[in-house]
C-alpha cells in the first residue's frame, strides 16, 4: 500500500502540466518528477481534455525512474518496512508476470496511477491494488483504477481505464470506452468497498471513511465522476483518442492521456529489468 499520506512529501516538487511542456528533457529526471522528462501537447475537444506525452528518444532515464517505482505498485509496505530492500529483487521476481502481454498491461496500468498521482489532475488514487494480485499471472477484475477528490465537496470520483499496446488501434480505446460506460459510467459499489477496506487497514480512517458513505447509502451522482482513458504505444494515439472524446457522455467530465515511446516494447523490458536486477 503506498497512501497519499507517505506520498506527500515525495510529491512537494512536482510540476504542473504546463511547467513539464517546457522543462528540458536532457536533465537528470528524479522519479519524483517523472513526467517532466516528457514533452507535452494539450487539446480540448468539447468537454474533454486531452493530453499527450511523449517519451525522450533516449528513455533510458524515465525507464530508470519508472522502474524506481514498481516497488510500490507490487510490495506492501509493511513488508518492505520490515525486510528492506535487500529483499526487494526476490520479492519483485515473484510478483511481477513473466509474460509480455501482462507485463505491458500492468505497466499501463502502473503508469496511469503514477500520472493520476503526480498531481497533475485534482484526483488521488489512494492504493496500488497489484500488491493484492492473486497470482503474477492473473489479471486483476474491477476497474483499472479508481480515484478521488477529497478536497471536493460532494467527493469527486475518477474512474480510469489503462490499454497498453505496440501498436495501438480505434478498437482498443473503444473497449475502454465499453468498460467506463458500465455501471452507469460509475465506479463499482464492489470497487469502492475494496479501497475502503484497505484504507481502513492502513490507518487512513477519514479517507476510508469519507468513501464508506457512498458504500453503505448510495453511489455517486454522475455528475461527481469524471473519466480516465490512458494510453501507452508507440504509435500515435491523438486520432484514436480525438475520436473517442467526441463520444464521451455528459454530465461525466472525460480525461484522455496517451503516452507514446519510440520503442514501446524495449521499454518495458528495461523498466522491468533494471527493478528485478537493480
Amino acid at each position: 500500500m503506498n497512501s497519499k499520506k507517505s506520498q506527500n512529501t515525495k510529491r512537494g516538487t512536482s510540476e504542473t502540466a504546463s511547467k513539464s511542456a517546457g522543462s528540458d528533457s536532457s536533465n537528470k529526471v528524479s522519479p519524483e518528477d517523472l513526467w517532466s522528462a516528457c514533452s507535452v501537447k494539450s487539446i480540448g475537444v468539447g468537454q474533454a481534455t486531452i493530453l499527450l506525452y511523449e517519451v525522450p528518444i533516449d528513455s533510458s532515464t524515465f525507464g530508470v525512474s519508472v522502474s524506481e517505482k514498481l516497488q510500490d505498485h507490487y510490495i506492501a509496505e509493511k513488508f518492505l518496512r520490515k525486510h528492506g530492500h535487500e529483499k526487494m529483487a526476490d520479492w519483485l521476481k515473484e510478483k511481477i508476470p513473466s509474460d509480455k502481454k501482462s507485463r505491458s498491461g500492468e505497466l499501463g496500468e502502473i503508469l496511469a496511477t503514477e500520472f493520476v498521482n503526480s498531481s497533475r489532475l485534482p484526483f488521488e488514487v489512494p492504493i496500488h491494488r497489484l500488491v493484492w494480485k492473486d497470482g503474477r499471472e492473473l489479471a486483476m477484475r474491477g476497474e483499472d483504477l479508481v480515484g478521488f477528490h477529497f478536497n471536493s465537496k460532494p467527493l469527486g470520483f475518477l474512474k480510469g481505464e489503462a490499454k497498453s499496446r505496440k501498436s495501438l488501434s480505434a478498437a482498443v480505446v473503444a473497449e475502454a470506452r465499453v468498460s467506463l460506460k458500465k455501471n452507469d459510467g460509475l465506479p463499482l459499489a464492489h470497487t469502492l468497498s475494496y479501497i475502503t477496506e484497505r484504507l481502513f487497514e492502513a490507518d487512513e480512517d477519514e479517507k476510508a471513511g469519507v468513501i464508506e458513505r457512498y458504500v453503505r447509502e448510495r453511489l455517486p451522482n454522475p455528475s461527481q465522476v469524471s473519466h480516465l482513458i490512458f494510453t501507452f504505444s508507440q504509435n500515435d494515439p491523438s486520432e484514436f483518442l480525438q475520436n473517442d472524446a467526441k463520444q464521451a457522455c455528459n454530465p461525466i467530465k472525460h480525461y484522455a492521456v496517451g503516452l507514446r515511446a519510440s520503442d514501446h516494447q524495449g521499454l518495458i523490458k528495461e523498466i522491468y529489468t533494471k527493478a528485478i536486477n537493480g
